[in-house]
């Protein structure tokens, strides 16, 4: 549903494009009127608004309720509609932003070189907002914190896939065999260490608790 208006009649629209510069460098309409912050802002007493959102209403364009118009040449004074364009909030964020989720939003690849496209991204979302991470990784996680799972069984069968493919990434993908081996191996020693120490402590103090027995002998 678009964002609706009281009817406009026409000594406000022609009052509404004599408050624009159509002779600013690159195509750009610069509206002459007030701005905050460097948009244009139109106040009337049938309509007000931002002059960009205005100008796209102005021409027969409609933006539907909870969509924001963007600046496709990044001139915020800018009210040619054919350098706007009607775009989501986040996809707005992302295009006009440096911040986290923009930064996030433009990575091809994970911090360990895997791609963020296709099969090898998995999407989920946490509080209604979309997030993605890299399925080769996950799965190499999973392989590590459960090496007899089924992660474990997909990682491996993801390695040797990757393996078999006779490409410049090839090597890298046997490097990531040996390093995962490598990595499981110490998983290993470490579970065998840790129930070391359990049967030590409970040869020591015969299954029961170290605060309750010491104040027993006392």
């Amino acid at each position: 549903m678009a964002k609706q208006y009281r009817p406009v009649p026409e000594r406000t629209i022609r009052f509404f494009w004599s408050k624009v510069n159509k002779s600013a460098p690159n195509g750009c309409w610069e509206w002459t009127g007030h701005r905050h912050l460097g948009y244009g802002r139109y106040s009337g007493k049938i309509i007000s608004g931002g002059a960009h959102e205005l100008s796209l209403i102005f021409s027969g364009i409609e933006i539907p309720a909870g969509m924001v118009v963007d600046h496709i040449c990044r001139n915020r004074a800018c009210v040619n509609p054919e350098h706007l364009r009607v775009v989501t909030r986040r996809e707005n964020s992302i295009y006009n932003s440096t911040g986290a989720s923009a930064r996030c939003a433009a990575k091809t690849h994970c911090i360990h070189g895997h791609p963020l496209s296709g099969d090898n991204v998995q999407r989920y979302t946490v509080g209604g907002w979309p997030r993605r991470r890299c399925k080769t990784c996950m799965l190499r996680y999973q392989a590590l914190r459960y090496p007899n799972g089924r992660g474990a069984a997909e990682y491996a069968a993801l390695l040797a896939r990757d393996a078999q493919v006779v490409t410049d990434t090839a090597p890298q993908a046997l490097a990531d065999q040996a390093r995962f081996n490598w990595e499981v191996e110490q998983l290993r020693e470490h579970q065998k260490r840790v129930r070391e120490i359990e049967m030590m402590w409970l040869q020591r103090y015969g299954g029961f608790d170290i605060m309750s027995n010491s104040e027993g002998k006392e």
